[in-house]
């Protein structure tokens, strides 16, 4: 896998710098959501993509307990 993409929980995130506004973004790949996350650190970058999928997931079962309701 590429240095500039990051795992957590089976899903991948890209990463990309901002040079106009100093600080790392991405968004995760695979998915038809549009899911983002930016941090202005590697660490805090990871923690946020971390964030992005704990959220995302959480989305995912409410949307799925709406629908089998």
């Amino acid at each position: 896998m590429a240095d500039n993409i990051l795992k957590y929980k089976g899903y991948y995130g890209s990463v990309e710098y901002s040079a106009d506004d100093e600080c790392f973004f991405g968004k995760i790949i695979g998915i038809t959501d549009l899911i983002t996350f930016e941090g202005e650190s590697v660490v805090a970058l990871k923690k946020a993509f971390g964030e992005a999928v704990e959220d995302y997931l959480v989305l995912c079962e409410a949307v799925y307990d709406g629908v089998r309701s």
